[in-house]
């Protein structure tokens, strides 16, 4: 939402930024200054590099890492842990701070990175209460001990991942050592000994069958997956993922048959954020260009905000984990990405 002055950047090509991303109508709506800014902090604009010298051109590092950061206005060094940057990357340099350059009119550091693909990660166990799983649970269960990643060059995420465990949650970051997952301990059924699953009573002969259950988005892809097994005969109540909602109503019900093992595929969509109203202005962090989503997440490719802009908004939700502010309809900014 406009306040005072209008930049309107056009036909810019940011390859080394964006990662070739062809920005071809950019609009920012500035503020009028209208506020004097702290002399308690100031804002440190991050440059990050390749080893070589060249901008990372990954537009999910250039999406996630962090481009500013505020210290006092009597330091002159940023300390290595106020850095954040994602997974699958690490910082180069064994220097514990940075020492702040003023490059016109502007507090800069330079941090080099690089990239670390991940083709698996090492997993730890963890039970309910956060201690380490005993190690002949883990074998009785039947976990594995690593994890593939679908894609080696994006976050360690729970939708990276592949066969994760069911009855385990992350817990923690990944951080370069082995990834923390949590015991999930559900309720006992009402009636039944706690420990011990509930199961049916019946003749003897059922076939038993197994099956894997596809959890699909809208854009086509697996945002998560189930696995059961039961008698035929019998069925089974299941809940889509968190986060979404099963588009048809009867997928909720599985049936077991004598047909054998079989994977299924079921359709979900994603849940949309509820907003909270709160208005106040928000100001883009020092930098070239910051990114627009929607309210179901999806990156605005052909608008976005200029760096050092104040933005009116009247809403900020939760969106894809993250906290975002709305700055016009439909169009949402990073908390991030900005200061209030």
């Amino acid at each position: 939402m406009k306040l005072g002055k209008t930049l309107i950047i056009t036909g810019l090509l940011f390859s080394s930024v964006l990662g070739s991303v062809n920005v071809n109508n950019i609009t920012a709506m500035a503020a009028n200054d209208t506020q004097s800014e702290s002399t308690e902090n100031k804002v440190v604009t991050v440059n990050f590099t390749l080893t070589n010298g060249d901008p990372v051109g990954d537009t999910e590092f250039t999406d996630s890492a962090q481009s500013t950061v505020k210290v006092k206005d009597s330091e002159n060094k940023v300390s290595k842990d106020k850095i954040k940057i994602p997974y699958n990357y690490k910082i180069v340099s064994t220097e514990e701070s940075y020492t702040i350059d003023p490059k016109d009119g502007k507090n800069v550091i330079t941090v080099k990175v690089e990239n670390v693909p991940l083709q698996s990660v090492e997993l730890q166990y963890l039970d309910e209460k956060g201690n380490a799983l005993d190690a002949k649970k883990i074998k009785s269960k039947k976990l594995p001990e690593s994890l593939e990643l679908k894609d080696p060059k994006k976050q360690v995420k729970k939708e990276n991942l592949n066969d994760f465990p069911e009855g385990f949650e992350l817990s923690g970051e990944y951080s370069g050592g082995k990834l923390n997952l949590k015991e999930v301990v559900k309720p006992a059924t009402p009636g039944t000994n706690p420990g011990h699953s509930a199961s049916h009573k019946g003749h003897s002969g059922y076939a038993l069958q197994r099956v894997r259950i596809s959890f699909i988005d809208q854009d086509g892809d697996e945002v998560g997956y189930k696995q059961l097994n039961g008698k035929d005969t019998f069925s089974s109540k299941i809940e889509a993922p968190a986060g979404y909602t099963l588009v048809n109503s009867s997928d909720a019900t599985i049936k077991f048959d004598k047909k054998g093992n079989k994977d299924i595929k079921i359709k979900v969509t994603k849940n949309r954020p509820t907003p909270v109203m709160e208005k106040g202005i928000v100001t883009t962090n020092s930098g070239l260009y910051f990114h627009l989503y929607t309210i179901d997440g999806k990156e605005i490719t052909n608008r976005g905000l200029s760096g050092d802009s104040k933005w009116f908004t009247d809403q900020y939700a939760t969106i894809n984990g993250e906290k975002m502010f709305r700055v016009a309809t439909n169009e949402w900014v990073k908390a991030t990405d900005v200061y209030k």
